[in-house]
């Protein structure tokens, strides 16, 4: 696994080389122009999942499972907007950034076969309006089993040697949706240096790792943390943002670990 790691970061960290060093700079892209969004208000019931899709609105991504232990097949969504006018050129040397805006939607079946609407949620998934990184949403970034769904980001600034990936994992609890996972990883695509944060909300344990892509070594710590009793998919609002890292020294400190064990 660690073979695979160390070949993956050299290819980014090559490509990203050839990249920025085309005529590609911040210069490149004018002020962007982003047109005002508006969110629709989702229809409460509908026959089929269609009827929960705006007029102007496409769905992005479905997934489907059980997610309040009835026995029925429920749906979890992605729309967005599908509006030329959301497509802002960014300049020489970049494709047409989609800034359509996004609403993450989860509709329960009912045993009369139709759907209800149970959260509508534009806040967890940003607009895309930042030219210097790509779309964070990707083809899979939904995905739903055992009673829970989770929402993937993949960060990839254009001109940062940072890649960051975030997940949240939310399950049906007292008439709301509740994180109850989560999980960050930073990495560096020229030192190799990497740091993740793993947290069960469920058992309160926090899980901290450093090290390195191109070493074999690991520095794990675990602790018990108190989190607020409950953190709905409301409360995060902006799922880039939202950031559960507080671990500044964690680079600092596996230098330190990996010198002790090659004592």
């Amino acid at each position: 696994m660690k073979l695979i790691a160390k070949v993956f970061f050299l290819f980014i960290f090559f490509v990203s080389a050839h990249v920025n060093a085309q005529d590609i700079t911040q210069d490149d892209t004018q002020k962007l122009v982003i047109p005002e969004a508006h969110y629709p208000k989702l229809p409460q019931f509908g026959n089929r999942v269609e009827d929960f899709v705006p007029k102007g609105w496409k769905i992005e991504m479905q997934k489907r499972g059980d997610l309040n232990n009835d026995g029925l097949e429920d749906v979890v969504i992605l729309l967005q907007e599908n509006n030329e006018k959301n497509m802002i050129e960014k300049g020489s040397g970049f494709s047409a950034m989609n800034t359509n805006p996004r609403i993450l939607a989860v509709l329960f079946a009912q045993n009369n076969g139709k759907f209800s609407l149970v959260l509508s949620n534009h806040t967890l998934i940003p607009r895309y309006t930042d030219p210097y990184i790509g779309d964070f949403i990707e083809e899979n970034a939904i995905s739903l089993s055992e009673g829970v769904f989770s929402v993937d980001f993949f960060i990839f600034p254009i001109f940062s040697v940072e890649l960051i990936n975030v997940s949240y994992t939310f399950r049906w609890q007292d008439n709301k949706f509740l994180l109850v996972g989560y999980h960050s990883s930073e990495s560096s695509r020229s030192s190799g240096d990497m740091k993740s944060k793993s947290i069960n909300y469920l058992t309160r344990i926090e899980e901290t790792t450093c090290g390195n892509n191109f070493s074999d070594d690991e520095m794990i710590v675990k602790q018990t943390e108190s989190w607020p009793p409950t953190i709905t998919i409301d409360d995060i609002g902006n799922g880039i943002e939202y950031r559960e890292f507080n671990s500044p020294n964690c680079y600092e400190e596996f230098e330190r670990f990996e010198k002790s064990r090659n004592q």
